[in-house]
């Protein structure tokens, strides 16, 4: 995909971090914006910022977990503009890591339902309507460089597992699209740290049915306070932003902002091709 003017792009969790900023460099591209976000004042300033920049915007509360609310965002969407070119599967939730033996149905299924399902509502309800308008298009999956490597890393086995889950599903996505002949195309947008309050604005947004009745201990706090510092030193949105742009025209399928990371992808598929046990670091 090559021509972005008067195209239309569908952004879910675009109320911040890396949604906001794949609006912003979508509609300097001259694309026609629709956010969505489970939060309705973040939503809200995201929309009226790029409104007052200009810029052809509107936003729709979603829950990327319910199906029938993504179904209702494409509907909006298709009947706001017409046709859809762009889709950010974008919304995720972390939580602070822990033994995965000690983590709640609820920690499983609020992650699950937004990183994983979130993704695959987006693919049901969008794609089956993209592949018909006969255009060329493109569907970018956020997952993280967790989604390469070996354990559950700095975020936790839930989350982990979400975004392995995500990279397979966007593979199969991609070559099916292929083998199908449609002009639409898949990435799956893997970052290391991002600068953004993906943690604390992932706990806000976790509905009071998905809250655990455990309450918050001091240890808990402390891993959450831990975990924030790490994506403050991470890449800033936009340029996270800039590097999925470039791999839409260049039809990239992987997409590693990261780079410095690719060691312990590439340590995780060598132990994996020398039947290697994996010995977890000292400290």
């Amino acid at each position: 995909m090559q021509e972005f003017n008067g195209k239309v792009a569908v952004i879910t969790g675009g109320g911040g971090g890396i949604g906001k900023a794949l609006a912003e460099k979508f509609a300097e591209e001259g694309m026609k914006i629709v956010l969505s976000d489970i939060n309705p004042d973040t939503l809200d300033a995201a929309v009226t910022s790029l409104k007052n920049a200009g810029h052809d915007a509107i936003g729709f509360q979603t829950d990327v977990s319910d199906p029938s609310s993504v179904d209702e965002l494409a509907d909006r969407s298709f009947n706001a503009y017409g046709a859809v070119h762009v889709l950010c599967n974008n919304a995720g939730v972390i939580d602070a890591p822990t033994p995965m033996w000690e983590y709640t149905v609820r920690d499983w299924q609020w992650m699950f339902g937004v990183n994983f399902w979130g993704l695959i509502n987006g693919i049901r309800s969008f794609v089956p309507r993209m592949i018909e308008q006969h255009t060329e298009g493109h569907i970018v999956n956020t997952a993280s460089i967790d989604g390469f490597t070996f354990g559950s890393g700095p975020a936790g086995a839930i989350y982990g597992a979400t975004k392995h889950a995500a990279v397979n599903a966007t593979e199969s996505l991609y070559m099916q699209l292929v083998q199908s002949g449609s002009k639409l195309r898949a990435s799956i947008l893997c970052p290391g740290a991002v600068n953004t309050a993906f943690i604390d604005a992932a706990t806000a947004s976790r509905p009071p049915t998905m809250q655990n009745d455990t309450g918050w201990s001091e240890l808990r706090q402390t891993q959450v306070d831990e975990l924030r510092q790490l994506l403050l030193g991470g890449l800033t949105p936009e340029h996270v932003a800039g590097e999925v742009l470039e791999s839409i025209r260049q039809e990239r399928f992987y997409i590693l902002p990261s780079p410095e990371l690719d060691p312990f992808i590439k340590e995780r598929s060598e132990r994996v091709l020398a039947r290697e046990n994996w010995t977890p670091p000292e400290g």
